[in-house]
């Protein structure tokens, strides 16, 4: 079974930071992508593929948690999981907002609780019209 992780964004996050993040977790773990109301970066297209893309070159299982219908939609154009909730067994991985001084990794919470079934990427089904 994969690992999990969460990372909760704050406003003030720039594409660059998220990358590093992403970046900076573990390889083939789910990471989960709780964004904030107003994050800029959510609200286009370029950079939600782009996230994609990082996510895809690291190997990971990304998944975007946000309650803006405009984000969800544009991420699911993206190619993103999204979700518009957190599992309730990952909502207790929260922590504090960080100190200046402290790396981006510590942003990163890894979960040793096991998600159910509902929560795996699930397989997409190719379905063609016949004329």
């Amino acid at each position: 079974m994969s690992s999990v992780e969460v990372i909760h964004l704050f406003r003030r996050d720039r594409v660059g930071t998220v990358l590093e993040l992403l970046n900076s977790a573990s390889p083939g773990a789910q990471v989960w992508l709780v964004a904030p109301w107003g994050l800029r970066l959510t609200r286009s297209l370029i950079y939600l593929k782009l996230l994609q893309r990082t996510a895809d070159a690291a190997a990971l299982d990304l998944r975007l948690v946000s309650g803006h219908f405009r984000t969800r939609a544009l991420a699911r154009e993206a190619g993103v999981l999204v979700y518009s909730r957190v599992p309730l067994r990952l909502r207790k991985y929260r922590r504090a907002r960080p100190k200046v001084g402290r790396s981006l990794a510590s942003r990163i919470v890894p979960v040793d609780v096991p998600l159910g079934p509902r929560w795996r990427r699930r397989r997409r089904r190719l379905r063609f019209r016949r004329r």
